[in-house]
């Protein structure tokens, strides 16, 4: 198997556990940071939105469990394609 480039993203709060996972988990906070407008949730458990760079972009939750603090997501915008773990 070949090396993969990723990116690592880390962020540290000053709140409960659980009150960063119902803030996450809840996709319509996506629109605070100001990349994503207009979060709209499809019937087939994907949101879709209008993102910054990626123009008409959807994700979706794959794994999600408050216990462990997962929640796992696909990305698709401008092409691309990616699996996104929280």
């Amino acid at each position: 198997m070949n090396p993969v480039k990723v990116i690592v993203k880390t962020k540290t709060l000053s709140r409960k556990a659980n009150e960063v996972y119902r803030f996450f988990e809840n996709m319509e906070s996506l629109e605070v940071g100001g990349q994503i407008t207009g979060v709209q949730e499809s019937s087939d458990g994907w949101w879709t939105f209008d993102h910054a760079i990626a123009g008409k972009s959807k994700m979706k939750q794959v794994n999600s469990n408050e216990k462990y603090g997962m929640l796992d997501h696909i990305f698709v915008g401008e092409g691309l394609t990616w699996n996104v773990y929280i």
